[in-house]
């Protein structure tokens, strides 16, 4: 609604109040969640029986799939900005193309008026 009416410079504020911690509130939630179940693996490892024989250090899979869903993520998200971009920037060249071509009938109606009067 900032961007129809012009005011460009309020919405880039809005965005970086909004918008940008989102990610970052997302990672540290992440991040909680992932030393949660570290914590959980760790504390039922302390819980199994000796004839279990666990294996020790066992923690390069939920390393692999966090690192993995954290990469998917990202992607996922630089993607989505890109596109984001790339449709305002379409929306801007066809104002653009717009402004330009009124302004073009304004100067050829312009033309057309003082044409007519020095005649």
């Amino acid at each position: 609604m900032l961007l129809t009416e012009q005011k460009t410079d309020e919405a880039r504020k809005c965005c970086w109040k909004v918008v940008r911690p989102k990610p970052f509130a997302y990672h540290d939630a992440w991040d909680a969640f992932s030393q949660n179940e570290a914590d959980d693996l760790t504390g039922s490892h302390s819980k199994v029986k000796p004839t279990m024989s666990p294996v020790s250090g066992s923690f390069g899979y939920p390393r692999f799939m966090r690192g993995l869903i954290t990469g998917g993520i990202a992607i996922f998200t630089v993607m989505r900005m890109g596109r984001e971009m790339a449709v305002r920037q379409r929306r801007r060249a066809i104002a653009l193309q717009e402004a330009h071509g009124q302004l073009e009938l304004r100067i050829q109606e312009r033309t057309r008026r003082n044409w007519k009067k020095t005649i």
